[in-house]
């Protein structure tokens, strides 16, 4: 298990004093010189034994990586040498000065307070401890039994452990959810544990629920959490010598009861040596050689890369090189490109200064162009005036596909009437015809009947009334006749009117649109002037004026004109 590293890179002297606290601070009355002496040579026997078993592990591994190991073993034996040379005197210093104080109160590691709460049978209840000796007195369920429980569970120990329950949940108050014990623990002195970060109490808070979930908070005496892994807990532990699990620290009933009845002398033997703490060093040392085993494999295998890398490191140093000198190149290629750019930027100066004095000199002429300009403006507004007046002639007459629509529609109602005419004028004829056959027929009859008058004394009345009657039937016919004549020749009158009207209004369609196409071709032949006109308006003042007073324009507004760069 690692130990102190933080106290290693905070101070020294406070860590090795630390370091034999496990082992000395149970035999305060030895001399202050014999504990130096006697951690010097334990390094030596536990250097010894690693050379042992470094040597081991190099015979199988080969001669080359036997010799690596020795060298490296000498230099950690010369290590701690020095290590012995610069901190001797300080440690048995601080020994002296403990030994000459007697009955001094610990500054860190003191349990300060306790707080429970649905813990086992107790909703809540806590306990504020004194510096040293505390005794918990009272009848059974009055919590002298929750308290030493609640102290190994919140500090890690294993539930099993205390003889009162198989797991956490078994601690839990019955009808409730989760259960929480909270611990202050005294953190001052030199060997306090971060007190940057913690101040002078570290409050640790298990909280563990039915459902099996358990989490830690450890909190500064401000209350703020600086961690809430249990790592930092073993950390917190290892600092302050805290072995819940260990029966020297916190023995139960149970555990008191089986050591006294029922021990023999490899348990107690194993008491021994985890109170005495050889159980746990040893268990580092096997941890130490294992890591240095790995290690020392770890080394063999990166030395065997070694070469390779250092060719990599070659060939890469070689490239970036290379790519200082590229970039070196690069950076003369950009400041050239630059001096080029200030170049073209003098050059376009001079070239700016020439166009201004061109400008200047065109300025003076600008008043005549100007007022030439504005002429020219009232003229293409008169002609613009023009044309709208046309457009709204032209939407006033309507549009010419319109007139040519009802222009075909009138011309094929003409045709139309004239094909009506034409067999008017047949029917005509043939009632002439039939008229003159009619009236024909009447000089016959006429003439019949007056021949018949003749013979009316000489027929029978029979006969003169046949005759009679056919006489009238011929009259009836002939009223006919005379009656559809006279209809033909109103409808013959009509029908002439309607083509005379037709005809008139077919010339008129035909004057419309010409007069409309007339207007048309005047006003895009203004326009198209009117156009002329606006682009040539300067041409009498040179061909490049109308370039000069672009450039003049764009000078207004702020923007370089072509030819000219900023």
């Amino acid at each position: 298990m690692p130990k102190r590293h933080h106290a290693e890179e905070e101070e020294p002297v406070s860590n090795a004093s630390s370091k034999r606290a496990k082992t000395a601070d149970s035999d305060e009355e030895d001399d202050s010189e014999e504990a130096p002496q006697t951690q010097t040579r334990a390094k030596r026997e536990r250097a010894a034994a690693k050379k042992g078993k470094g040597k081991a592990a190099a015979e199988s591994s080969g001669e080359g990586s036997s010799e690596e190991e020795e060298t490296s073993e000498q230099q950690q034996l010369e290590d701690d040498e020095e290590f012995e040379r610069r901190w001797g005197a300080k440690l048995r210093a601080q020994l002296e000065n403990k030994k000459n104080v007697q009955g001094t109160v610990a500054d860190h590691g003191i349990i300060e307070y306790i707080e429970m709460c649905q813990f086992m049978c107790h909703k809540f209840l806590k306990f504020t401890f004194g510096p040293q000796i505390n005794f918990i007195i009272g009848h059974n369920g009055s919590g002298k039994s929750a308290v030493l429980s609640a102290i190994t569970v919140a500090l890690g120990g294993k539930a099993t452990s205390t003889g009162r329950g198989t797991g956490l949940k078994s601690f839990i108050r019955e009808g409730q959810q989760a259960a929480e014990v909270t611990i202050h623990i005294k953190n001052q002195g030199e060997e306090a544990y971060k007190p940057k970060e913690y101040g002078k109490t570290i409050v640790i808070t298990r909280r563990f629920g039915k459902d099996g979930n358990s989490s830690w908070k450890i909190k500064s005496k401000d209350g703020k959490v600086i961690s809430t892994k249990k790592d930092e807990l073993s950390a917190i532990c290892d600092h302050m010598n805290i072995q819940v699990d260990n029966p020297m620290n916190v023995l139960t009933q149970d555990a008191a009861r089986q050591f006294l009845s029922a021990s023999v002398p490899q348990d107690k033997y194993k008491f021994f040596l985890r109170g005495t703490q050889l159980t746990q060093l040893s268990e580092e040392y096997d941890l130490c050689l294992t890591n240095i085993n790995q290690t020392a494999k770890l080394l063999s295998v990166k030395k065997e890369a070694l070469p390779d890398l250092k060719a990599r490191l070659r060939e890469v140093t070689a490239r970036y090189e290379e790519a200082a000198k590229a970039r070196e190149q690069k950076k003369k290629a950009d400041d050239l490109k630059k001096e080029m750019a200030w170049s073209h930027v003098a050059a376009k100066e001079e070239e700016m200064e020439n166009k201004l004095s061109e400008v200047a000199r065109l300025s003076r002429r600008l008043p005549k162009i100007e007022e030439s300009l504005k002429e020219a403006e009232a003229a293409f507004q008169v002609a613009t005036d023009q044309v709208k007046e046309f457009e709204e002639s032209v939407n006033e007459m309507g549009n010419v596909e319109n007139l040519d629509k009802q222009k075909n529609d009138i011309q094929a109602q003409m045709r139309e009437r004239k094909k009506q005419l034409v067999d008017l004028n047949n029917d005509l004829k043939q009632m002439n015809a039939s008229l003159t056959g009619i009236n024909n027929q009447i000089e016959d009859l006429s003439k019949q009947i007056a021949e018949e008058s003749r013979r009316m004394a000489q027929h029978s009345q029979a006969k003169h009334e046949e005759t009679q009657r056919r006489i009238e039937e011929c009259r009836a016919e002939v009223s006919q006749y005379e009656k559809r004549i006279a209809e033909i020749v109103h409808k013959r009158k009509d029908l002439g009117v309607q083509a005379d009207g037709i005809h008139e209004t077919g010339h008129s369609a035909n004057e419309a649109v010409k007069a409309i196409q007339s207007n048309i071709d005047n006003c895009d032949r203004m326009i198209e002037n009117a156009k002329q006109a606006e682009k040539d308006a300067l041409v009498p003042y040179g061909r490049n004026l109308k370039q000069v007073m672009e450039n003049i324009n764009r000078m207004k507004r702020g923007t370089p004109g072509r030819g000219a760069t900023s």
